[in-house]
């Protein structure tokens, strides 16, 4: 998991100093087929054959309570489902969440467990769980 420079900031900024960290209602799950960078460039997502994002309400019917341990844990609590492909969106490496359902900002990324190529007919998923971002001290 991968908060990106610019989350990590805001939620330092809001902690210490008291400044506005806005939370978007809504999220939007992305897949690349490319490893983010932390300032979140490098975030290749498929092109065409139906693929978008999926739109999540940003709340507790969501996402699970994060964990309280170390490493900090939140996952998923409901199924994420993708369009079925019409066409190849590419090998699939990680996973991220934007602020919007095209460009925006990506908030928070990670590998996915098993890469996969997602081909046509094929419906990419996640199961409760599967997203799992996490804060850890060092």
């Amino acid at each position: 998991m991968a908060l990106t420079n610019s989350v990590k900031a805001g939620l330092l900024d809001m902690l210490y100093g008291g400044k506005a960290f806005t939370v978007p209602d809504k999220v939007y799950v992305a897949l690349s087929t490319t490893q983010p960078n932390p300032d979140g460039t490098n975030f290749t997502e498929p092109v065409g054959n139906a693929y978008e994002r999926v739109e999540l309400a940003n709340d507790s019917t969501t996402w699970e309570d994060a964990t309280v341990d170390n490493p900090s844990v939140k996952t998923n609590k409901i199924p994420i489902l993708f369009p079925e492909a019409t066409g190849p969106w590419g090998t699939i490496t990680h996973w991220g969440i934007f602020d919007a359902p095209e460009g925006g900002n990506l908030l928070d990324w990670a590998p996915v467990v098993n890469p996969t190529s997602v081909g046509e007919g094929q419906q990419a998923q996640f199961r409760p769980g599967d997203l799992q971002t996490r804060l850890q001290d060092a």
